[in-house]
This record gives C-alpha cells, structure tokens and sequence, in this order.
C-alpha cells in the first residue's frame, strides 16, 4: 500500500490512484482511531507533496505547449527545451539551444543530428561525422540520423567535386553508398529478441535518400567501367 501511495503522488495518467481506491476498499478499518504523527512524518509528507506539485506543474505546461513558461520553472526540461530547438529561426539560436541541453543531457540524438548539419553548413565535416556517429549510437534506429549523415557527406561531395578532389570524391561516394550496408549491419546485430516484439527494429530511408544513393552508384559504376 505504502508503494503505491508513494506512486500515485508522481502519477499522472492516474492508475496507481485507482489501485489505492481500491485496495482501500478492501480494508476493514473497524473502529476509527485518531493516529497521531511526529514532526519529522509530516515533514517528509509536506515535501512529498510540494514536490508532486512542483512536478505536475511544469509537465503539465509542457503538455499544453506552454513552453517557456515550464522553461522557466524547469530549466532542465528537455522536452521544453527540444520544442523550442525546432521552433528557433536561426541556425545560431538553435545551436545555442543545442548546446545548452548536451551541457546535462548527452542521450539526445536530435541535438546531435542538430549539431552534425550545423557542422556540415559551415563546411567542418569532421566535427560533421562525429556528431553523425554520436546521434546514430544514441538512436541507432532512427534513420533521420542516417539521413544526417547523408546531408552532411553530400555536402562535402559537392565540395570536393568542385575542387577537383578526385581522392576525396572516390572517398566519400564509397562512404555514401556504403551506409545501406551499415544499416544493415546494425539490424542484423540487433538482439533476436528485438524482431519479437511489433516494432521490429527496421531503419527505412526516405525515398528520396534511396534514389541519391542510387544515382551515385551508377555513377560509381560508370567511373568503374
């Protein structure tokens, strides 16, 4: 009962509240006796519940989009502070943002994948893949971080086009057209159990991504001959 009192306190779609009805009903009180408490109970249970309170507060401005205002009784809400990452109009201030959630948070691939095209827009491409790589390994199955990653060696491809880098051109269509298999790689070293459940862990492309990776293949292939 105290496991579930304690829970329902930070529950907010209710379940754990419904238990405690319910497992209240299942008592028999007898007679009722006053039960009196120390300080030190009270104490801990006004904190409880001040805490409670404090945290549906911002969750709950966050749930209706209040963005800033939960911001400001949460600065470290990720959530908050991702919504305001894909609202900000300048690369500047989303960078700003950016960095401001990997200073406590270093799981969160948007930011990353934020930060590789970034990187890949002001032509530093090696700061481009590492933080390709970084989103990748945080959400392996998303494949708007592979997309990313696309994003970024094209750009360099271009570049390197321009510039008559036979070299590096080689390099990068090699690295390009190889990420299907890479994708493929990592489902095939996901956990059998994964391909169990509903969502099996498949990473799809958009279709515009699979005919770039097409198209340099041909071209590729034509090089070749």
């Amino acid at each position: 009962l105290t496991v579930c009192v304690v829970h329902s306190l930070f529950d907010f779609d209710l379940q754990f509240l419904v238990v405690v009805f319910i497992i209240l009903l299942l008592f028999d009180f007898g007679e009722c006796k006053c039960i009196k408490t120390s300080m030190l109970f009270q104490g801990v249970v006004a904190a409880v519940l001040l805490v409670s309170i404090y945290s549906f507060s911002f969750l709950g401005l966050e749930q209706l989009k209040k963005t800033e205002a939960a911001l400001k009784l949460f600065p470290a809400l990720t959530f908050s502070e991702a919504d305001m990452l894909n609202d900000a109009s300048t690369i500047e201030e989303k960078g700003r943002i950016a960095d401001h959630i990997l200073e406590r948070n270093h799981s969160c691939s948007a930011v990353y994948r934020l930060k590789a095209l970034q990187a890949a827009s002001e032509g530093n491409f090696s700061d481009m893949e590492e933080y390709a790589k970084r989103a990748i390994a945080t959400d392996p199955y998303n494949p708007e971080n592979y997309e990313a990653c696309i994003q970024g060696w094209s750009l360099a491809l271009d570049l390197a086009v321009r510039n008559n880098d036979e070299l590096q051109t080689v390099h990068l269509l090699k690295k390009i057209t190889g990420i299907e298999k890479w994708i493929q790689q990592r489902e095939e070293n996901s956990s059998c159990l994964a391909f169990k459940i509903k969502d099996k862990p498949k990473i799809v492309l958009q279709e515009q991504y699979l005919k770039y990776i097409e198209r340099l293949k041909e071209i590729q292939g034509n090089a070749a001959g």
